[in-house]
């Protein structure tokens, strides 16, 4: 009976040494663990950032109006949570959003002059300025969230993530 008693002791202050020995590397790695070669590179703040990919036309249809060309187009957009270790351990999150949008190009008759416009008997020449983007804009029912990974610990998603991306 006496030797169950001392296998206990020895159990419970081995225990209490490693908990010791936990926090006390816990605190030293928290105070002095970026300047150290490789714990820093683990330790470090990471800065949150947003990635495209390139663009991919889905299709082109020629119109006989001013507005010469209309296209949809997708953009893969990925969006990362950035912060410390400890942060994205517990709320580390990316989103991966497809942006889907149209985009109208053309020509704006009102930057034609009367210079540019020439009458020759019965024909008429006109001088065309550039063309350019007349309108472009995000098609929300179309625009989704692709693909969604969250850190080990993250248990609530951050929506807010998202809607960086969509931006």
């Amino acid at each position: 009976m006496g030797g169950k008693g001392g296998g206990l002791r020895t159990t419970l202050v081995l225990a209490l040494v490693m908990v010791v020995l936990g926090v006390a590397l816990g605190l030293g790695l928290a105070r002095f663990g970026s300047s150290l070669p490789i714990v820093g590179l683990l330790l470090g703040e990471k800065p949150p950032r947003t990635t495209t990919g390139p663009v991919v036309v889905e299709g082109i249809k020629e119109l006989d109006q001013l507005a010469t060309v209309r296209w949809t187009e997708f953009v893969p957009v990925t969006r990362e949570t950035g912060g410390d270790i400890l942060d994205r351990l517990f709320s580390g999150e990316k989103v991966i959003v497809i942006a889907t949008g149209k985009v109208e190009t053309g020509v704006d008759l009102g930057d034609i002059y009367k210079d540019q416009v020439s009458v020759n008997g019965d024909s008429v020449t006109i001088d065309l300025p550039e063309p350019q983007i007349l309108s472009a804009s995000l098609d929300e029912e179309r625009t989704r969230v692709y693909d969604r990974d969250f850190s080990p610990l993250n248990i609530r998603p951050d929506d807010e993530l998202v809607e960086e991306a969509r931006l």
